[in-house]
């Protein structure tokens, strides 16, 4: 997701699709649902250093939370006690009660790897705020329907693509993400994460992890630093995420 300044810009988080003229209003009513509740979120902050959980693993969410800055991982303990990360949550992205169904229940936790900054909404809050403004429920749907979407995308590279792809395809997402909400162009861009947690959410080993970062290394595609990853060429990395989207298949 991402935003394009303080105000307006915070609405094109949604990334709404074009829609028809007869459903542009249901555009505006998820932009400006979509601002009462970042607004309302805005002076509620909270520090999270590396490691601590936000929400713990079989918990259900009561709040709403928005990443200002930081990097937070969706992750989950297997029972052989390998850890799997399910997803990145990057400045912009909304998590936690994002759906009002009772069985809603996570079965990861929320973790910051970096430190982190995120905006909180709590449950007598945001019941206030859903009685003064009545979209804000279909604004949180659409919040909910993009995790889901996005989760669906990361299948199909997990499905198709080879290792060094998907390594390519993830590093490139978390780029133009952060780029996107930085309104950056055409320069490096540093995440802030490990070998370690490429491999979680890959599924790769890490001397595999390794030997790929070095051969995008030699390349000119990334730099390391300790416990960060700077992008320098997403261009070629986007090579590889169109090759899965548009062949379906790797070699």
């Amino acid at each position: 997701m991402s935003y394009i300044g303080p105000d307006r810009r915070r609405a094109f988080a949604l990334n709404l699709p074009d829609l028809p003229p007869a459903e542009g209003e249901i555009r505006h009513r998820i932009e400006a649902a979509h601002a009462a509740l970042l607004g309302a979120m805005k002076p509620l902050r909270r520090l999270f250093r590396p490691q601590d959980v936000i929400i713990a693993s079989d918990e259900r969410p009561s709040a709403i939370y928005t990443v200002q800055s930081g990097l937070l991982a969706e992750r989950r303990m297997l029972t052989d006690g390998r850890a799997h990360i399910r997803g990145f949550l990057l400045p912009g992205d909304c998590f936690g009660a994002l759906s009002s169904a009772p069985e809603h229940q996570t079965s990861h936790s929320v973790e910051a790897l970096a430190p982190s900054t995120v905006t909180v909404l709590d449950q007598p809050q945001l019941t206030r705020l859903k009685a003064d403004h009545r979209d804000i429920e279909l604004a949180l749907m659409w919040l909910f329907a993009q995790a889901q979407s996005r989760h669906r995308d990361w299948e199909t590279i997990l499905a198709c693509g080879n290792a060094f792809e998907k390594i390519a395809a993830m590093l490139f997402d978390l780029c133009e993400r952060t780029r996107a909400w930085q309104h950056l162009q055409d320069v490096p861009v540093r995440l802030p994460i490990g070998q370690r947690e490429i491999a979680e959410h890959l599924g790769l080993t890490l001397p595999h992890v390794s030997r790929i970062l070095r051969l995008f290394r030699d390349s000119g595609l990334i730099a390391s630093h300790y416990r960060a990853i700077e992008v320098r060429n997403p261009a070629a990395l986007a090579q590889s995420v169109k090759l899965i989207r548009n062949s379906g298949q790797s070699d």
